[in-house]
This record gives structure tokens, sequence and C-alpha cells, in this order.
């Protein structure tokens, strides 16, 4: 009876020893996949953030792209006025010319 009763008590240490590491090992990995999740959502932030920068770029980009595209078009009328305003003159050169060859 002593020998069973020691047996046993043996065996509930044992068993208690199996639980309590079982325990700890769980805590463990409780711990190890905190910390990952924390360093992902670290990682997660930081790529929101510099999304958010190349965002802000995009848009200034865009914004600039717009005022050369205005800037553009404004050259592009003032170039064809122009190039209008040369062929007007050269064509009153033109009729001067021939005018005054008429003359002579």
């Amino acid at each position: 009876a002593t020998v069973f009763a020691a047996t046993s008590a043996m065996c509930a240490v044992v068993i208690g020893g199996v639980f309590l590491y079982i325990n700890q090992a769980e805590e463990n990995m409780i711990k190890a996949s905190k910390k990952s999740t924390e360093e992902g959502l670290r990682k997660l932030q930081k790529l929101e953030e510099e999304l958010k920068e190349r965002e802000s770029k995009l848009q200034e980009d865009l914004r600039l792209v717009e005022e050369n595209r205005a800037v553009l078009k404004e050259l592009e009328e003032s170039l064809k006025k122009k190039s209008e305003e040369i062929e007007e003159r050269e064509a009153k050169l033109a009729a001067a010319e021939a005018e005054a060859a008429a003359k002579q």
C-alpha cells in the first residue's frame, strides 16, 4: 500500500511537471506569437506611412504635370498666334513687293 501511495505520489509529481512544462510551452508560444504579430503590425504601419508619402508625392507630381500642361497650352496658343501674325506680315510684304515691282 505504501509502495502504491509512493508510486501514485511520484506519478502525480511527474504529471504535474508535464502539465507545468506544457503550460510554460504554451505561454512561450503565445508570447512569441504576440511578439511576431506586434512586429508585423509595426512593419505594416511603416509600409502604410511610406505608401502615404508616395501617394502625396504622386499627387504633387500630378499637380505639377497639370500646371505644365496648362503652360504648354498657353505657349502653343501664343506660338500659333505669332505664326499667324508672321504669315500676315509675309503676305503684306509680298503684296507690297508685287505692287512695287508692278510700278517699276
